[in-house]
């Protein structure tokens, strides 16, 4: 009988398909693994960017701050 044959070959191929369906429901595969991974991505970026930012700044306030009394910077003579 070929058209039982045909019929038990379409039923496995439709249950292939929804298992690869019900995997694609796996939140650790998939759009849902994907989403994760870019927000672990975005906040390391963010960790180093405020990194660099702080790093910086206080950089800056160190040029910034005025020459104390214990200071071994030469002093310029203006004339």
């Amino acid at each position: 009988m070929k058209w039982k044959d045909a019929f038990d070959d379409a039923m496995k191929e439709l249950e292939a398909i929804r298992s690869q369906l019900a995997r694609l429901d796996d939140p650790t595969v998939g759009l849902t693994a994907l989403h994760g991974e870019l927000a672990q991505s975005r906040l390391k970026i963010l960790e180093v960017v405020q990194g660099v930012v702080t790093g910086l700044r206080e950089e800056n306030r160190e040029v910034r701050r005025p020459p104390g009394p214990d200071d071994q910077r030469p002093e310029r003579n203006p004339g």
